[in-house]
């Protein structure tokens, strides 16, 4: 009985070690398909106890060999930190090489970080053409996103062009703050077309309405040359204009236009007295001046 026991425990040992040992190798250890599907196991746990880190080794293996599909999934690993540190660089930079070879998920993956900006900058219109990508391949639910971003942006135009007849309307009726907020919107370019003279047009009619913003906007266009010949006695006035309403941007551009004698007399006593209107508010950048 007792031979027989032993004999048992040496067979169920044998038999564990053999399982061990053909649960975690492939016939051909560079073997990249094996190395994946074995990544996989550890990753979901089947079959085998789960261990993120380890299936991370295992992709990394068989994605440096140039395997699309444990590509793919070390990007996924990187962007969750599932197993190791998380990199959304090093997640970007997986997907792409699992694109290049038409990896689907890896279309799909990538659209989801341009959509939500993770790690990169958020890029909507790269975002759909690479979840188009992933439809056209058969991933039939990557077209739902298509079309919901682009009702998504149609809807954001739609409602950014009401905003902005609004201003316009409000602007052509003699509203100080609606002539600074077109006259903001063409300066910058972003949702009208930049155009300088314009934004000098707005920007002017609201400061010889007394509008303490747009006096401060003039001052900077001036000093800066922005749409005119550079100019700092009259960058000097309107910066004037809006600091002595308290306007804080005005109160901080006229310290400087003291500090370094533009437009007026250098005087460092003027220039720390507007400093300090301006920290006093809250400014983070005269606070470094004083």
């Amino acid at each position: 009985m007792k031979k027989f026991t032993q004999k048992l425990f040496i067979f169920i040992l044998s038999l564990m070690l053999n399982i061990a040992y053909t649960s975690d190798s492939s016939s051909d250890p560079s073997d990249a398909v094996a190395q994946y599907q074995l990544g996989l196991k550890y990753q979901n746990g089947t079959g085998i106890e789960q261990d993120f880190k380890r299936s991370v080794e295992l992709y990394t293996l068989a994605a440096n060999q140039g395997y699309a599909a444990a590509q793919n999934s070390l990007g996924v690993a990187y962007e969750t930190g599932d197993g190791i540190t998380q990199n959304y660089e090093l997640a970007l930079q997986w997907y792409k090489l699992a694109a290049a070879q038409n990896h689907t998920w890896a279309y799909f993956n990538q659209a989801a970080m341009y959509e939500n900006g993770r790690g990169v900058t958020k890029d909507l219109e790269l975002a759909i053409s690479l979840y188009q990508l992933a439809a056209d391949k058969g991933l039939t639910f990557s077209q739902q996103h298509v079309n919901r971003i682009r009702a998504d942006i149609n809807n954001y135009n739609d409602a950014l062009a009401k905003t902005i007849l609004k201003i316009r309307n409000d602007a052509d009726q003699g509203d100080a703050l609606a002539q600074v907020k077109l006259g903001f919107l063409y300066e910058k370019g972003e949702q009208l077309d930049q155009d300088l003279n314009l934004a000098l047009k707005w920007y002017q009619l609201a400061a010889d309405q007394g509008n303490a913003n747009a006096q401060s906007n003039l001052g900077l266009m001036y000093k800066y040359a922005r749409g005119v010949t550079q100019d700092f006695n009259t960058a000097f006035k309107y910066f004037l204009l809006a600091a002595n309403q308290g306007y804080v941007t005005g109160q901080y551009n006229l310290g400087g236009m003291y500090k370094f004698g533009e437009g007026t007399t250098k005087d460092l006593n003027e220039a720390l007295k507007w400093f300090q209107l301006a920290a006093d508010q809250g400014s983070a950048v005269a606070q470094i001046e004083i």
